[in-house]
């Protein structure tokens, strides 16, 4: 497009030229006092943690999607915990561990927004975190090869606070989106370990229940201006991921091994309110039903050869829109060769020239003419995409 083209921009156009400058002042001061004791069968470990981090942030820029020019802020973040972990082994067959952490986190937040000196938001946020997480692990040697490990463990992710300025003014962002709950993680894992000198064999099944989970969102504040963007942090009612992955290698010979990685990965996140729309009630983007890699490595005297191939079915690129990736293959290869001090190396990655996308944004940028002359910009996919094929060769002498 021309942008001074006036019949598409009647208003002018706009400038992607500005900075970003951030002179930050932190101070973090930590102490863990704990108190162990081991023998041949046991171990015991109790524990304080007390971290405090002061932050003074001055900015200046296209800050908030462009609702502001410069911001202060003075952060301070308190975390005490207690801890205490505990294992205990049952004639070298057995073994059980017990984890558990209580945390307290206080965060404090003042922070000052300005657009061409005049003021924007002047706020002070307060926000307490009280949260209980523990793990709870058994392993037991099945045979002299063999061991089975079954765990259940509970983690969060603790609360925050949503600084731009944008929500409480801009339609759809209410004052309730400021502050974002804890998200909390319930997981289940079991799995076998098999190996000897040649065979490795690790097979997972793993399964987490998520109570409010978080996720992040972008929105565009002005159309056609793809600067206005802006992100805020939100909750889900609930979610949950589980599913198999397995991890195997196999030594053929002393030239010759190959290997095996695959997953497979079923995810869900509850409906959840959007701007003015309804989403979620899906699987988390950037998450694949299934994911796989194999390949092998041959070495012969001063030859080495290596090939590894990947796939991946397809993901949804964000947590707001439908949109999704295509399925799409890597092959990748690599040659070694030495010779005295010079070693030889060939490589090529993506070797199928595959073409396909990493990231995807939804948001409106060029500009479509209507019958009565005037302009709008409908919302339209952009995507990022993944490196295409690129091969290499260096040459490298050891003194």
């Amino acid at each position: 497009y021309d942008f001074t083209d006036s019949n598409y921009f009647p208003w002018g156009f706009y400038e992607y030229d500005f900075r970003d400058v951030t002179y930050r002042d932190r101070d973090a001061y930590t102490i863990d006092l704990n108190l162990n004791k081991h023998n041949s069968n046991k171990s015991l470990i109790f524990g304080f943690f007390h971290s405090l981090v002061n932050e003074i942030d001055n900015r200046s820029g296209w800050l908030f999607g462009g609702s502001g020019d410069s911001l202060h802020s003075n952060y301070r973040i308190s975390n005490s915990a207690l801890y205490i972990g505990l294992k205990k082994t049952f004639k070298n067959k057995f073994e059980a561990n017990f984890s558990a952490r209580y945390d307290f986190i206080d965060q404090r937040n003042n922070s000052f927004v300005s657009y061409y000196s005049s003021e924007i938001s002047s706020e002070e946020y307060n926000n307490t975190n009280i949260m209980i997480g523990g793990r709870f692990e058994v392993s037991y040697k099945i045979t002299k090869n063999l061991t089975s490990n079954l765990s259940f463990s509970r983690g969060y992710k603790p609360s925050g606070i949503n600084q731009t300025p944008n929500i409480g003014i801009v339609d759809d962002l209410p004052a309730r989106l400021r502050y974002y709950e804890t998200e909390v993680g319930n997981n289940f894992d079991l799995s076998f370990v098999y190996d000897n000198r040649n065979t490795h064999i690790n097979v997972a099944f793993f399964a987490m229940d998520r109570i409010n989970p978080q996720i992040r969102l972008s929105y565009q504040l002005i159309e056609g201006d793809p600067t206005s963007f802006d992100y805020y942090t939100a909750n889900a009612s609930s979610g949950y991921s589980y599913g198999l992955e397995a991890d195997m290698k196999f030594i053929i010979n002393k030239h010759l091994f190959i290997y095996d990685r695959f997953c497979i990965n079923k995810t869900f996140i509850s409906k959840y309110n959007y701007l003015s729309n309804e989403v979620g009630n899906r699987s988390e983007s950037h998450a694949p039903e299934f994911s796989a890699a194999g390949g092998f490595e041959f070495m012969y005297k001063n030859f080495s050869l290596m090939a590894d191939h990947s796939i991946n079915l397809g993901f949804y690129y964000d947590n707001q829109s439908s949109f999704e990736s295509s399925p799409y293959q890597i092959l990748n290869c690599n040659m070694n060769y030495q010779i005295h001090n010079i070693l030889i190396s060939f490589f090529a990655k993506n070797i199928l020239d595959e073409i396909y996308t990493t990231r995807g944004y939804y948001f409106s940028l060029e500009p479509s003419s209507l019958n009565d002359g005037g302009v709008e910009f409908p919302e339209k996919l952009y995507v990022s995409y993944g490196n295409p094929r690129k091969l290499g060769l260096s040459i490298s002498y050891k003194f």
